[in-house]
């Protein structure tokens, strides 16, 4: 199981180091949709439910967790707030227009925050697994 946590804490670090130093530019036309196109569920899914909703790196963090507890209260703990974040996410996502208008630039912070720990975990999870492997 080590060398999993190890694969998931190098994605979660990859991930988030992207994220941290990654510059913003507006993209107006999206390359997915042009003027005449209409809508598709494919179109739905693929650039945005998969990425934001479900992120590779979402993934990586619960398969490192699920490694890293060996008995079945730790693995329904997790179940747990796996769905509580699912939750928070949907209310984000139905009260998204307030909350930018509530929140504006403070959004941006938090997210520049929360990259920066995003490294750390990683980091940590990377270290945690060398040493579960013996390498240091």
């Amino acid at each position: 199981m080590p060398i999993l946590a190890l694969a998931g804490g190098v994605i979660l670090f990859v991930v988030a180091l992207m994220q941290t130093t990654e510059t913003v530019k507006p993209n107006p036309k999206s390359k997915h949709q042009t003027a005449n196109e209409t809508p598709t569920v494919q179109l739905a899914l693929t650039p945005l439910a998969f990425p934001i909703i479900v992120p590779p790196y979402g993934i990586a963090a619960l398969i490192v967790f699920l490694a890293f507890t060996p008995d079945i209260y730790g693995r329904i703990t997790i179940g747990l707030i796996v769905t509580l974040i699912m939750l928070a996410n949907l209310l984000a996502m139905i009260f998204a227009r307030r909350l930018v208008a509530v929140m504006g630039p403070g959004l941006s912070v938090v997210g520049a925050v929360l990259s920066v720990i995003q490294v750390a975990l990683g980091l940590q999870i990377i270290h945690h697994s060398l040493l579960a492997l013996g390498v240091i």
